[in-house]
């Protein structure tokens, strides 16, 4: 997918995309060429770039300086990262240079100028008393002089007249002595101090490069040669990029520049397209390709090109040729062929040196520390260079530590044919994963040597050394996967007294680690001698200088293997050896729960959500105003509305609408069958502010040795709380006491919890505390096996063999043998009975207030009835008398009228 030649991070990839070629046998073939990685357009919904040929499915594979996003992984898969490398911001380097003021002070530390100071105050003093002893004058006045001449002098300026006196003089010749000696020192610390330039950036940290906004952000577009050489090219352009892709074109960038983090990792590996089925196998050939060194070597940043200006000439001195003359001396035909291996490693970028075996045993150590598994070429011609060659390595440890290539140097007889042909003692004093190849004489093979504790080399014929057709394999399996056996080697196993995950039962061990250790030595054919168990893991004793536990007998080669949950620490990897990691578990902070719960009164709210209770309140109102609307005629009453608002909440209430109802009972019920418990503190802050819980941890676990080397204030506050009298021997005993007592607070892992489930007689409340805990089998320092086991421990994995018995041994769950049921309290039912309660109150309430209103209305009524029948009565009185004086009038008026033959 992307340009190979002249860039190391795509070389590297090519190198291994070739490797992997060779170990899955499929056939390389390239597609395309991209000149970018890829970007997502947000219009097209498309990809570009390598990752458009594979989400496009135009190619399967990708070799590309790929980096790692979440958003990338979307579309496809990576595999292992490769590289990992900071993310820096770098910009052409600035022409000015800081002035440093402090430079003409920094020339001598504050002691030689406390030291000069008190000279030049001292020495006027000293020959002011030898000038008074002879002549007069005011002491005062010949201090000063005297003062100003020393000045003057440390000054680079003579006197004006030499003393006569032989003492003044000789006092004279050293302080000028004393000066000359400072002036030169002080000339040449202050040049150095001068003539180095201090470039001044226009800003130290991200924060100031977006403060200060001259500057203009690139990232990498096309290759990172365009837009690197862009930065020289422009003023003010900053450019992004990782410093792993940067130094890939160190030799090419025109210009000096300056960066500054940005506090970013980057990770960088190979792309597949999405759910593709080879990742997994392409995964593990590299970490295969991590684990024998290949990664690293390619990845070592010694081998990166360095720009020109980083590169300093150091004279050659004597001693560095010292092995050269040597060889001159010796053979002329040894140094030739040395001379030109040097040199053919010159042209590939190797670096080489030649030193003796004398030299290497006092710089073994050295190596060990600083370099990553170099290749030691070791020429033997006589008995005396195989016997000196042996008791070298019988000298250094750990030999395993290079790759040897042992040449055997043809000589009138060869001497050394028998014994590099036939090895029968164990002469160079290999153990099992010493990486040796031997080639004897003329003979083009290559031979590994290791042994075993049984001082016998073993060999194997590894490949065929063949001038025209090169190196031949025999075989292309792994380190271990040819050292398959050890031959029924004895190891020691030692183990804790009650440590979770293991069991002990007739001299045989079971349990997680029991079983595990039972599947290791069918695999590696080795037998196990189970010692007597001990009773702690294992921790430094500061009064008697030594480890206990388990790791002490290790220490002291007592045992080969510790079978436990040993927890991966640091500091102990000084004195012993851990296999890969087997579990993985959190660390919390138990303690019993408390007895009394938390009432929470909100649960009646937290049946529904807040928009479903607007929802039923914006119904229950507008169904009350409907309701009100449809049963007016022409006017609205007050009276209506209530009455009506009362009877559509009735219907809710139980009253013609169980669907809603039964939905929020059910859900009632849910929050209030949860019993939630009152803890003290949630937080591990708050368990160190509240100080009244006493802290219990395993003895001689490491979790008691958490203190020595853990620097976060808030854990050495909460080791301020442990009670060293009453710390538990085992997990068991520690939850016992936790059960047994109150305010009691015990730090372990979750795993060790679960594993003891069972037996755990009460209930048990926790915190987090952030940290996580590696659970893994320790071996000696420098155990020969270590890396044997680590690769089948592996394949246990891979298998699922590990798995099944993590789930058969340490997921368990509390089950009591007896189950006990709770009494209802009155706090449990505390919040139903103030609602009653309060719902009585509030009844009782409007009861009088529409008593009081009802006897108001009542008086008001009965006034009103008087007042009305009052006025009824006079009304009826008037009606008669007006009725009666209209009767008397129609009678006058009849009177009045006489009709035909009406006689008086």
């Amino acid at each position: 997918m992307t340009k190979f030649a002249g860039n190391y991070v795509a070389s590297m990839y090519g190198k291994i995309l070739e490797e992997l070629t060779y170990s899955l046998n499929f056939t390389l073939k390239i597609v395309s060429q991209m000149s970018e990685h890829g970007m997502w357009d947000e219009q097209n919904q498309t990809w570009s770039g390598v990752m458009g040929e594979l989400v496009s499915g135009r190619a399967d594979f990708g070799i590309a300086d790929m980096s790692m996003t979440s958003f990338r992984v979307r579309y496809v898969d990576f595999t292992l990262p490769l590289i990992i490398s900071r993310n820096a911001l770098y910009f052409k380097e600035p022409g000015i240079c800081g002035v440093k003021w402090l430079g003409y002070f920094q020339t001598f530390n504050s002691c030689t100028w406390a030291t000069i100071v008190t000279l030049i105050a001292i020495a006027p003093l000293l020959l002011s008393y030898m000038k008074t002893i002879r002549e007069s004058g005011s002491m005062m006045e010949l201090i000063s002089e005297n003062f100003i001449c020393i000045w003057g002098i440390f000054c680079q300026q003579a006197l004006k007249e030499f003393p006569r006196r032989t003492s003044l003089r000789i006092a004279y010749l050293t302080i000028f002595l004393t000066a000359v000696l400072v002036a030169a020192h002080y000339s040449a610390a202050l040049v150095c101090f001068l003539t180095a330039c201090t470039r001044v950036l226009p800003f130290q940290t991200i924060e100031e490069f977006v403060d200060a906004g001259t500057y203009k952000l690139i990232v990498l577009r096309g290759s990172a040669d365009y837009d690197l050489v862009a930065v020289c090219n422009e003023r003010r352009v900053a450019y992004m990029l990782l410093s792993a892709e940067k130094k890939t074109v160190e030799m090419r960038i025109p210009c000096k520049l300056s960066s500054i983090n940005t506090e970013r990792i980057g990770n960088l590996g190979m792309v597949l397209s999405k759910n593709n089925p080879y990742t997994g196998v392409i995964n593990y050939h590299l970490q295969k390709f991590s684990d024998n060194g290949m990664m690293t070597r390619l990845k070592d940043t010694r081998f990166l090109p360095q720009s020109a200006e980083d590169k300093t000439f150091v004279p050659v001195r004597l001693v560095n040729v010292a092995p050269v003359l040597a060889f001159l001396c010796g053979d002329l035909n040894t140094t030739t062929l040395v001379y030109t291996w040097s040199r053919e490693f010159s042209r590939h970028r190797v670096m080489t040196v030649t030193i003796t075996f004398s030299d290497l045993r006092s710089e073994y150590n050295e190596y060990w520390k600083n370099v990553t598994q170099p290749l030691f070429v070791v020429l033997l011609d006589t008995e005396d260079t195989m016997g000196e060659f042996a008791e070298t390595t019988r000298s250094i440890k750990p030999i395993s530590f290079p790759i040897w290539l042992v040449m055997f140097l043809q000589r009138p007889g060869n001497p050394l044919e028998e014994r590099c042909r036939h090895p029968t003692e164990n002469v160079f004093n290999v153990d099992f994963s010493t990486q040796m190849l031997v080639l004897c004489y003329a003979r083009p093979i290559l031979v590994e040597w290791y042994a075993i504790r049984d001082n016998r080399t073993r060999t194997f014929d590894l490949a065929l050394w063949s001038p025209d057709r090169g190196l031949l394999l025999r075989t292309r399996k792994s380190l271990y996967a040819r050292r398959s056996d050890m031959f029924g080697e004895v190891v020691r196993v030692t183990s804790v007294i009650n440590s979770p995950l293991i069991s002990h039962e007739n001299g045989t061990v079971g349990g997680f680690f029991g079983l595990l250790l039972i599947e290791l030595s069918k695999v590696m054919n080795f037998t196990v001698e189970i010692l007597d168990p001990v009773e702690g893991f294992g921790t430094w004793s500061k009064e008697k200088k030594v480890w206990t536990g388990a790791i002490g007998q290790l220490v002291a080669n007592e045992a080969d293997i510790g079978i436990s949950a040993f927890t991966m620490m640091s500091h102990r990897q000084d004195v012993i050896d851990y296999t890969i990691p087997l579990i993985r578990s959190r660390y919390r902070l138990y303690f019993k729960e408390p007895n009394t719960a938390l009432v929470e009164w909100s649960l009646y709210l937290k049946a529904f959500s807040s928009g479903t209770w607007i929802t039923l309140l914006m119904t229950i109102i507008t169904a009350s105003i409907l309701l009100t609307i449809m049963k007016t005629k022409g006017y609205l009453s007050m009276n209506l509305m209530v009455e009506n608002y009362i009877k559509v909440w009735g219907i809710y209430c139980q009253q013609g609408l169980p669907v809603i109802l039964a939905i929020y009972s059910a859900s009632l019920i849910s929050f209030l069958a949860l019993c939630t418990p009152k803890l003290p503190f949630s937080t591990l802050e708050g368990y160190v502010k509240d100080g009244s819980y006493k802290l219990i941890v395993l003895r001689n676990s490491a979790e008691y040795d958490v203190p020595t080397h853990v620097k976060d204030p808030v854990f050495l506050q909460m080791y301020e709380l442990l009670e060293e009298k009453y710390l538990p021997l085992s997990t068991t005993e520690g939850f016992k006491k936790l059960c047994e007592r109150n305010k009691l607070a015990f730090y372990t892992t979750e795993i060790f919890k679960e594993a003891i489930n069972i037996y755990i007689r009460c209930r048990i409340v926790y915190i987090e505390t952030g940290r996580i805990d590696n659970l893994a089998i320790i071996l000696t320092k420098g155990n020969p096996y270590t890396g044997f086991m680590n690769y089948h421990l592996r394949k246990l994995q891979l298998n699922g063999v590990i798995h099944k018995l993590k789930n058969k041994y340490h997921i368990r769950r509390n089950h009591p043998s007896g189950v006990h049921y709770g009494l209802v309290e009155l706090s449990d039912v505390m919040p139903t009975l103030v609602m009653v309660a309060a719902s009585m109150v509030l009844a009782l309430f409007i009861l009088i207030i529409e008593k009081m209103y009802y006897s108001f209305k009542t008086r008001c009524s009965k006034n009103n009835k008087l007042s009305i029948k009052k006025l009824s009565y006079n009304l009826g009185v008037r009606n008669k008398l007006r009725k009666g004086n209209e009767r008397n009038l129609n009678l006058q008026e009849f009177y009045n009228t006489r009709p035909i033959g009406y006689w008086p």
